[in-house]
């Protein structure tokens, strides 16, 4: 029990580094003595209760607490830092718009798969620009190149790359991807939109360096050539995980929607399979070949699918599997999960951040701890029919804090259809697995071995489509706040610590979902927020009052899916009660996967209602109307705060004079002087990077304050707080 909690303390050392803002390494070591002093403080709480409930001392609780703060430390030393030669010095300050062209010169550290654009992205190891003179440089970059320009490079390649630095922005968006954070955990602290590409070295144009990514690329082209895609891609990224195999998108979202994102990771799963086989062909002969044998295999798969968190987490604990069969020993399974966790996060502790690490380690801590109450609680079902059920819900039980806080939705049909789909999965990996190592010794071979998996997988495929059609196949919660996360594991802990609370895990389970579900409904209903998103010169707008939401445009394909969806799935939106058509070319309501009640325009269109100028219409406490027939300006009253709201400059000249408004929401084209001392809002909002330099003296003369979307996030507006930006508010690395 004491290594449990030594591990334990460990990692619960790295993980306060999520509470506020954790110094950087360049920071004074005076700013963690708060972080230190509250695992002091929780550590002699622990030393004074949990001794009356638990086989531990107040010593051991108290080393623990010491083990916990050398690990915040050992987090903060280790902090990722950009070298003072690191590409990233050399970023000129405002953005790429504002760059001039450089040339990169580097070598290829990663295959090029696809991006949601269709541009080819890749990790550049750089070695120096190309100026007058040459300036020598260091550090990783994440590049993207036109597809046409990155095909036939791989890694090893030596290439100059013309295009612009930048550098990586945070989250522009509540709920939207944190790009900056995730570029640091991979030491990486610049980006480079590429537009040319050529080979330095053009002896290796037709046979670059050797390296495990042509073993991987062998198997894959193997496997989809008779296959096809994207089943040859599936049953690839099913083996391989998928940074091996570029798996289409389309593909990727619609087993995420589905609670199924596992199965396309190779990790636990994949390496229980092969190390069980393997023990199983070699049960004859004598544990230290067994060893050997695992040891290979293990070795093999580590190599192929690349050194990944949920792999290196499912490997090292392999290992210790085949260390208690080497000294013919049970291994504890727990004991197991944690050193190997702990001894990856000392290696490296940034993975304490990585959701696939997270998401890996807490599901098989649910397999080893829950699976047993929860076959319990179903003894009076058939022993196959509990363990298929008890396995998907014992994951479920300890992931899904950990999904909120990220996602904010709850994939409702996850547990039938991990029920359901559990053996065409092991059928398909253990085929992959087989048909991969053939493909190593002939592709031929691969290809034939791989065939008879194409109707399981397709199989796999449909079924997984049919779920995510049923009605309510996601819902959206909203997200919890680190607290109510940390709450959560807290009684979930306490119940499995605590062994007259183990028979109770029924009840720890209801006090878990009230905890998570209760906080963010009452803040729904009684919320009134307005929230420009941060998009491509589209002006995308949410207001909500109290549980009712107007949704003012979709955006374009992109911005509909990777900014206003994360975003109502953050807010907890799962209906709206009203939509506004601004720009009918650019909307695309059908693709949005929430029911509207009703879509508002000014022209004659299918599905939507027409109604015409100045005609006010509202939803309690929301009343707009548009300001003409056929121009997409809409003027929107929320409370007691006026917006003005337009799509095209042009569209004010066919309106008469406009009266003061709050706020306007324009694209960030140049306005004439008089239009300002019309409108005369209090701020202004430009969707868009940059707004006209026309624009600037007047707004400086008048007194205008402005926000720009695409320099400061979205901008959000709440009865206490006012206008605040997203890049203004505090955000945390979890």
């Amino acid at each position: 029990m004491a290594g449990v909690l030594f591990c334990l303390a460990y990692i619960l050392g790295l993980a306060v580094s999520a509470i506020g803002n954790f110094p950087s390494p360049t920071a004074n070591f005076l700013e963690l003595l708060p972080y230190v002093g509250s695992l002091t403080v929780l550590a002699v709480t622990a030393a004074l209760l949990l001794p009356r409930f638990i086989p531990l001392t107040a010593k051991t609780c108290l080393l623990a607490g010491f083990f916990a703060s050398l690990a915040t430390v050992y987090f903060w030393y280790k902090q990722p830092v950009p070298e003072p030669t690191d590409i990233s010095k050399f970023v000129v300050i405002g953005g790429a718009s504002s760059a001039e062209p450089v040339t990169v010169q580097g070598k290829v550290l990663s295959i090029p798969m696809l991006t949601r654009s269709q541009r080819l992205r890749f990790w550049l190891e750089a070695e120096q620009i190309i100026a007058q003179p040459p300036q020598s440089v260091t550090g990783k970059l994440y590049v993207t190149v036109p597809l046409l320009q990155g095909t036939g490079i791989y890694p090893g390649h030596r290439v100059k790359v013309n295009g612009t630095l930048y550098q990586p922005k945070g989250s522009m968006n509540p709920g939207g991807f944190n790009f900056r954070a995730f570029l640091a955990r991979e030491d990486c602290f610049a980006g480079m939109s590429g537009k040319f590409l050529s080979l330095v070295d053009a002896q290796f144009s037709d046979r670059p360096p050797w390296g495990w990514w042509q073993i991987r690329q062998r198997i894959a082209q193997s496997q989809i050539l008779w296959l096809g895609s994207p089943v040859g891609e599936l049953v690839s990224s099913m083996v391989l995980g998928g940074r091996a195999v570029d798996l289409p998108y389309d593909l990727k979202d619609l087993f995420v929607q589905t609670g199924l994102a596992h199965v396309l990771a190779a990790s636990g799963f994949q390496v229980s399979l092969i190390l069980g086989t393997l023990l199983y062909l070699t049960r004859t002969a004598r544990p230290l070949v067994q060893a050997g044998v695992g040891t290979l295999g293990l070795v093999v798969f580590a190599s192929l699918a690349g050194w990944q968190p949920a792999v290196a987490r499912a490997v090292v604990m392999g290992f210790g599997v085949l260390i208690g069969t080497a000294i013919d020993r049970k291994t504890k399974p727990l004991n197991a999960l944690l050193v190997a966790a702990t001894l990856l996060l000392i290696l490296e502790p940034a993975w304490i951040w990585d959701l696939g690490f997270q998401l890996s380690f807490l599901a098989t801590f649910g397999l080893v701890t829950t699976v047993e109450p929860i076959n319990k609680l179903l003894d009076w079902l058939p022993g196959a029919i509990a363990a298929a059920i008890a396995v998907p819900l014992a994951a479920t039980i300890w992931t899904l804090p950990i999904l909120l806080y990220n996602f904010s939705t709850f994939a409702v049909y996850s547990i039938p259809v991990n029920i359901i789909t559990t053996p065409l999965v092991s059928l398909i990996s253990l085929g992959g697995v087989l048909s991969g190592l053939a493909a190593v010794v002939y592709p031929l071979a691969g290809s034939v071995l791989a065939y008879p998996l194409l109707w399981p997988t397709w199989g796999l495929i449909k079924i997984t489509e049919w779920f995510s059609h049923l009605p309510g196949n996601a819902i959206a919660l909203g997200k919890i706040s680190l607290a109510q996360m940390i709450s959560a594991y807290a009684i979930l802990l306490m119940v499995w610590l605590w062994p007259k609370a183990r028979p109770q895990w029924t009840y720890a389970g209801l006090a878990t979902l009230v905890i998570l579900l209760v906080p963010n409904l009452y803040h729904q209903a009684n919320l009134t927020q307005a929230t420009i998103l941060a998009s491509q010169r589209e002006q995308v707008m949410v207001i909500q009052n109290r549980g009712q939401v107007v949704l003012i445009n979709t955006g374009k394909p992109n911005t509909l899916k990777l900014t206003l969806t994360p975003f109502l799935q953050q807010q907890g939106i799962n209906y709206i009660d009203a939509a506004i058509d601004l720009a009918s070319a650019d909307n695309h309501w059908s693709e949005l996967k929430i029911p509207i009640k009703t879509i508002y325009t000014t022209q004659l269109s299918p599905g939507k209602q027409v109604i015409t100028a100045n005609q006010p219409t509202n939803l309690g406490n929301i009343t707009w109307q548009f300001l003409s027939s056929s121009a997409p300006v809409l003027q929107l009253t929320l409370l007691d705060r006026t917006w003005l709201i337009m799509s095209r400059v042009e569209d004010f000249k066919s309106l008469p004079s406009l009266t003061n408004f709050d706020y306007l929401v324009w694209s960030g084209a140049s306005l004439p002087k008089s239009l300002w001392q019309s409108i005369r809002p209090s701020t202004a909002i430009a969707t868009t990077p940059q707004i006209a330099a026309s624009n600037l003296p007047i707004l400086q003369e008048l007194s205008i304050p402005s926000y720009w979307t695409g320099q400061h996030g979205a901008v959000q507006w709440q009865p206490r707080t006012g206008l605040i930006s997203i890049l203004e508010q505090t955000d945390s690395r979890l």
